[in-house]
């Protein structure tokens, strides 16, 4: 055990026994606002929701760098600290308790790219995977979604502490990072006068299956317990939605999902948790909350959806001609038919280069 991770944990766990005596603090260390601020908002509403039956307890946002997920999960394990919100792997569904329901509805699988604004040019003459593979990726070694560039055969550059990403690419050590929606535009504006030379490129999307699971100690069962009971509360009054809504319902048209051509991944979700499964916290009937991966292109000229917004159940042909909506098991994206997906009709056209994807997420709430 290094001197470095024992200082980790010793100044850790003084600051917390500090607070712990000024307010009842949940045990968390994922606290910077800048990338958990949802995360620490959910929590805080399911623990606000429940006071009454357990008492009072919350999260404290905080500045700074925070641990690594390995290093955080191994605090867990230790009982030093109550949560974290994680990808879930097999390993991690091993060796914890989580709560099946996916925090971010199935927004974190769609990712974009962030590139050098010098390298702009050579980006789009990616049209799939295997011109992706020419390329050379960066991400946090550590991240339970790390193994999908081995699994898909593409290069990467594994790094140990994932603050260095952005200074690395900016040196131009790999070509893309891929971030999340509700990350890509947020990192870089909160390092624009460091790393102007960075930018999202424009043109493409990363799609896999990626949930996030509140992750408890095997031993805590009644804090388990007591987020299970608060966030059945909260979806059933409305609350969650709205969260949700507030932090992730501009991100559709901020990342301009409907033009940008997606490059699927094959990345298998543990088998506690498949799209639309009610371990995921959905049913798979039509009025599910899980956004679907769909692949839905533009066949023919695209005539008589243009301008209109269409539904269609993916287990039926489209109702235009001109248009099928089409799964693959294969892919991981859709294991479950009977899903709904709303499509914006303008975005439907097939372009000279090849068929696009034209798909929207919209809410749609998911049974109690």
């Amino acid at each position: 055990m290094s001197r470095r991770w024992l200082l980790t944990v010793a100044l850790f766990c003084c600051a917390r026994l500090a607070l712990a005596q000024d307010e009842p603090e949940l045990r968390v260390c994922q606290t910077d606002p800048g990338k958990y601020a949802y995360r620490i908002e959910l929590a805080n509403l399911i623990l606000a929701r429940t006071a009454e039956r357990y008492g009072e307890r919350r999260i404290t946002p905080r500045q700074g760098v925070d641990p690594s997920q390995k290093r955080c999960l191994a605090l867990l394990r230790q009982g030093l600290v109550d949560l974290a919100y994680v990808p879930p792997t097999a390993a991690r569904l091993r060796d914890f308790a989580v709560l099946p329901f996916d925090l971010h509805n199935g927004m974190l699988g769609y990712r974009v790219l962030l590139i050098h604004r010098a390298d702009a040019q050579r980006f789009t003459q990616v049209r799939s995977l295997d011109d992706l593979r020419r390329l050379r990726g960066g991400f946090g070694r550590q991240w339970g979604d790390f193994a999908l560039f081995a699994r898909n055969r593409l290069p990467v550059v594994g790094i140990a502490h994932p603050e260095n990403l952005l200074p690395m690419l900016a040196k131009r050590r790999f070509d893309y990072y891929h971030r999340g929606l509700h990350e890509a535009w947020q990192e870089l504006q909160a390092n624009a006068e460091r790393y102007p030379e960075l930018m999202v490129e424009p043109n493409l999307a990363l799609v896999y299956d990626l949930p996030v699971f509140f992750t408890f100690n095997r031993e805590d069962r009644r804090l388990r317990q007591r987020f299970a009971e608060g966030l059945a509360a909260i979806r059933a009054d409305g609350s969650f939605r709205e969260l949700f809504l507030r932090h992730f319902g501009h991100l559709a048209e901020l990342a301009r999902l409907h033009e940008r051509r997606w490059l699927p991944i094959d990345y298998p979700t543990p088998q506690v948790c498949r799209p639309g499964t009610p371990a995921c916290g959905c049913s798979p009937e039509p009025s599910a909350g899980y956004a679907p991966r769909a692949a839905i292109a533009g066949r023919g000229n695209g005539q008589g959806a243009t301008g209109e917004t269409a539904v269609f159940r993916l287990d039926q042909e489209a109702s235009d001609p001109g248009l099928s909506a089409k799964f693959s098991p294969k892919n991981k994206y859709l294991t479950t038919v009977s899903k709904v997906v709303q499509l914006v009709g303008r975005h439907l056209r097939t372009p000279r280069g090849g068929p696009r994807i034209a798909a929207m997420f919209t809410w749609r709430d998911c049974p109690s």
